[in-house]
């Protein structure tokens, strides 16, 4: 995952993808610009939503871990504990430096199908 992503699939669309009960309410309205430290929806195992703050510190050196590698999560500690979710996203930004200095986002998204 990256810095920065996106949800602008209705909730009808959410419920029906994931197989939810309909009082799995997702969102209330489209989501253009989600960053790490928000509330965001995550679906666990049990096809419940819930809304945990994207992020863990670090026990350590206080650092936010947004991002985990896959071939990572079965020897960290820091992850031991933690549950399977899944993020339902829409669309990613990735970042150009423009000919003028300046960042501009891109925002990548499926060529078929609602979510990443």
């Amino acid at each position: 995952m990256c810095g920065r992503y996106g949800l602008s699939s209705p909730s009808s669309q959410i419920v029906e993808a994931f197989q939810l009960s309909e009082e799995n309410k997702v969102l209330n309205k489209a989501r253009y610009n989600i960053t790490p430290c928000e509330a965001i929806p995550v679906i666990n195992q049990e096809k419940q939503v819930l809304f945990p703050y994207w992020g863990v510190k670090h026990p350590v050196n206080n650092k936010l871990i947004i991002n985990a590698r896959l071939e990572n999560l079965a020897d960290s500690p820091l992850w031991s504990k933690g549950e399977r979710t899944v993020a339902p996203a829409s669309f990613f930004y990735e970042w150009q430096m423009s000919q003028y200095g300046k960042k501009v986002p891109w925002a990548i998204m499926p060529r078929k199908g609602p979510f990443l």
